[in-house]
């Protein structure tokens, strides 16, 4: 395996990922590394600025596909829709 680069340059080697993961598969911190915050427990929020209910109509067809392909992925259709609304806006 190649060895990658990490943002601030530093070489990554494959020895040292595995190094990481023993220690944290032993409930221990790998050497340099350290603990920025507490646990926080519970869903994340879906934005910073809050959220808001957008409500649609769309073909029962539609609505059906929708919920079927969130299903399939494991997920609420809620969620898949605004993914599917998040990934066209970021393509514009």
């Amino acid at each position: 395996m190649a060895d990658f680069k990490a943002a601030d340059g530093t070489v990554v080697t494959e020895d040292m990922i595995n190094g990481w993961c023993d220690a944290l598969d032993h409930d221990e911190w790998p050497e340099g590394w350290k603990n920025r915050s507490d646990i926080v427990y519970g869903k994340p929020p879906l934005s910073v600025g809050g959220t808001a209910t957008l409500s649609i109509k769309v073909p029962v067809a539609m609505k059906q596909k929708i919920a079927a392909e969130a299903k399939r992925h494991g997920t609420s259709t809620s969620n898949y829709a605004r993914a599917l609304l998040a990934e066209a806006l970021l393509a514009e």
